[in-house]
């Protein structure tokens, strides 16, 4: 076969190529082929080379969690114990249901050398990372080894607590991140993904003035940081969300003038919707999954939970656990997605998005962060959550009106499910789900 040559055909301008898209149109304009994603953030049908890129050389790493949520902690360890048997590499424990006293139970039997342990929503910090502290030097594990994180009920600290925080967690865990920036809360709300960014950053931002004004040089402080994360369904301008954040979190380091050049980045959790879940055709909330997972690691999220396709039930059974899990499996063994890195570079659609949400993200940011410094992030936070609730209930009224889709709620109904709706869930689809 000759070579391929492409000499005979003449380059087209872009100008061009809208004339012949009018010229398709008629009456119509191109204008009215925009999608807006949100406020502020809208694609045409077509892109061309993006002026900017906002590729970010990230660490990339691949974490298997498994969040695991039970009352009873004999239980909660013969399934997080299958749950490694079945792939994971990730635990997540619910600190919330149990005390630091029955740690031993939970983790009996659990190489807690070989995996990532994540803490999350601890009411008593100090206290679990004693106990924690305790159960390593009573089976000699040298605890400078261990990898995870400690997420603390409140993301708000004074400056002596924040001091006392890093002499209980980061000096005997080193590898541990101390500090859990929850922006899935505001996905989990109903938020936008501006509004989640803007709350990422602002949250960040404060808590590593905090650590700087306790002593800590910003190396250190960028080290002790996680950012976590919520994924929604649409696909594209999910995975330019988790790039935008990267690249703005880049420009605050920066800021601070690091010494290692790999302080620019951080570490990015992810997790499947639970506020995109819905009751009735269940067995969709499976496809959710897979697209919201696929989104975040071509993101660049360095860990991703999979929630049960039944997240919303009380005491959901362990096979949406192991269904959860396999979905993870098949993305990264059969797939390959943990064998790329930074696989959106280039895509001049994504990088489109990612440009406009940084734009967004950035003032609505600089904004908060004023704030912030102002009134205290507490306060920031009880004002944006009011925006949040607002967007939510916008998005609500679209679902109503059938201006937004659900698959199995306001489209493609399966008249035959019965399911019950629980009553006080905090979903998109609860209000259509619940009439």
């Amino acid at each position: 076969m000759s070579d391929l040559n492409f000499d005979e055909f003449n380059t087209s301008t872009a100008e061009q190529w809208l004339q012949l898209v009018q010229k398709e149109l008629g009456d119509r304009t191109v204008d009215t082929l925009q999608w807006g994603v949100e406020a502020e953030v809208s694609v045409g049908p077509y892109q061309t080379a993006a002026a900017h890129e906002y590729s970010t050389d990230y660490v990339s790493t691949t974490e298997q969690y498994q969040l695991i949520s039970h009352s009873d902690p004999k239980a909660w360890n013969r399934i997080a114990l299958d749950s490694l048997m079945g792939g994971t590499n990730a635990l997540g424990i619910e600190c919330g249901a149990f005390s630091p006293e029955v740690l031993p139970i939970l983790l009996q039997g659990i190489e807690i050398q070989y995996i990532s342990v994540h803490f999350v929503n601890m009411n008593d910090g100090g206290k679990w990372a004693g106990a924690f502290a305790s159960y390593c030097e009573t089976k000699s594990i040298d605890k400078t080894q261990l990898n995870g994180s400690f997420e603390i009920s409140s993301s708000v600290l004074t400056q002596e607590e924040m001091r006392t925080w890093y002499s209980q967690t980061r000096v005997a865990f080193p590898r541990f991140r101390m500090v859990t920036i929850d922006a899935a809360c505001v996905h989990e709300q109903g938020g936008s993904l501006v509004q989640e960014l803007s709350w990422a950053l602002v949250a960040g931002h404060t808590n590593l003035i905090l650590l700087m004004e306790s002593g800590v040089d910003i190396d250190e402080a960028s080290a002790c940081i996680q950012f976590n994360f919520a994924t929604g369904s649409s696909y594209f301008p999910q995975i330019a969300k988790l790039r935008a954040f990267r690249w703005m979190w880049k420009r605050i380091i920066e800021a601070y003038n690091p010494v290692h050049a790999c302080s620019v980045n951080t570490f990015v959790h992810s997790s499947t919707s639970r506020y995109l879940q819905t009751a009735k055709d269940k067995h969709n909330n499976l496809l959710r999954a897979t697209t919201q997972t696929m989104s975040a690691y071509v993101g660049g999220s360095n860990s991703v939970s999979v929630l049960p396709y039944n997240a919303g039930v009380q005491g959901a059974d362990e096979s949406a656990l192991r269904w959860a899990r396999n979905i993870q499996q098949l993305l990264l063994e059969e797939s390959y997605f943990a064998q790329f890195k930074s696989a959106a570079d280039g895509a001049y659609y994504i990088e489109e998005l990612t440009g406009q949400l940084v734009n967004a993200a950035w003032k609505q940011f600089q904004a908060l962060d004023v704030k912030a410094s102002e009134q205290g992030l507490d306060r920031v936070w009880k004002e944006h959550r009011a925006d949040v609730s607002s967007f939510a209930t916008e998005q609500q009224e679209l679902v109503k009106e059938g201006k937004r889709i659900i698959v199995g709620v306001n489209r493609y109904v399966n008249k035959t499910d019965n399911a019950v709706v629980d009553g006080s869930a905090q979903t998109l689809s609860a209000p259509m789900e619940k009439a």
